[in-house]
């Protein structure tokens, strides 16, 4: 069962050598928000790098593993060092 923890809020841009570079805030709904850098490429599984957070995440860095699933959704986990 899938429940709703929050929002994402992501932003990508195609550099030169035509890599994507995204820029991902997860905001979770009264425990503040993670951002997350990442290259991805389209569809396959990729490693992002927390590069900070606010309210409970303040601080926070470490990974998110980025998986995209059959039925178009998306796993992510995190991987917080602090």
């Amino acid at each position: 069962m899938r429940r709703k923890l929050g929002d994402l809020h992501i932003t990508c841009s195609q550099n030169f050598d035509e890599r994507n570079v995204c820029v991902g805030i997860f905001r979770f709904a009264g425990k503040g928000q993670i951002t997350v850098d990442a290259e991805p490429v389209f569809p396959n599984p990729v490693t992002g790098v927390v590069t900070g957070g606010s309210g409970a995440f303040f601080g926070a860095g470490g990974q998110a593993d980025i998986v995209p699933q059959a039925d178009g959704a998306t796993l992510i986990t995190f991987h917080l060092d602090s």
